[in-house]
């Protein structure tokens, strides 16, 4: 991974969800006996010299990270507030923004994604018909162009995406990289959990 693009890209964790769908705090659910933030820093901490976890969560795990806990610049604007917050509370030129939820982050993958940001403003994986900006690049140059639609309570993050420049990581990447495309699986539900639990066990074996 190029050192350079390293040191001007923070890693940034979204952690404001209450988990409603789920029953409980996303962070401190266990797959493998591990809590899902501990899984998530386990992954990145060798990544970034920068990681930041934005958000509410108010979980042990979260505590006992050892990384930075901020809160949302501006309250109650979902994870576009999220990413906005990120882009503000760092000096980095970019951020690296990953949904806390997410138990198979693919270290092959997001180095793949720092080494080829440096021309856009937005990179983005494009897998199975589906967009997935909580595993995205986002530069200082989105800021003024999420401001605007925060300010118009618009929260859907791709709609800003026609005022800045966006690139893809396609399909063929990402199965390149990680062929079972789990490093994209995030858990909303009991029913993903419970999926979650069974790919991390046909991962191990």
């Amino acid at each position: 991974m190029n050192r350079s693009h390293k040191k001007n890209m923070t890693g940034v964790i979204l952690a404001g969800g209450m988990g409603r769908r789920l029953g409980q705090s996303k962070t401190q659910v266990q797959v493998e006996g591990q809590a899902l933030i501990k899984r998530v820093l386990e992954a990145l901490r060798p990544l970034f010299d920068e990681l930041l976890i934005i958000g509410g969560d108010q979980s042990q795990a979260v505590h006992d990270s050892g990384v930075k806990r901020l809160t949302d610049v501006i309250p109650k604007k979902g994870s576009l507030g999220g990413i906005y917050s990120g882009l503000c509370y760092t000096a980095a030129s970019r951020i690296f923004c990953f949904a806390c939820d997410m138990p198979f982050l693919d270290a092959g993958l997001i180095k793949h994604m720092i080494n080829n940001a440096a021309s856009q403003d937005v990179l983005i994986p494009q897998f199975d018909g589906e967009l997935h900006p909580l595993h995205a690049i986002y530069s200082q140059a989105c800021r003024e162009p999420i401001t605007q639609q925060l300010d118009m309570d618009e929260l859907k993050i791709i709609n800003f995406f026609s005022r800045v420049k966006v690139n893809y990581v396609t399909a063929e990447e990402i199965r390149r990289l990680n062929p079972g495309g789990y490093c994209l699986f995030n858990i909303n539900t009991r029913q993903d959990l419970h999926n979650a639990r069974k790919i991390a066990k046909r991962i191990r074996h």
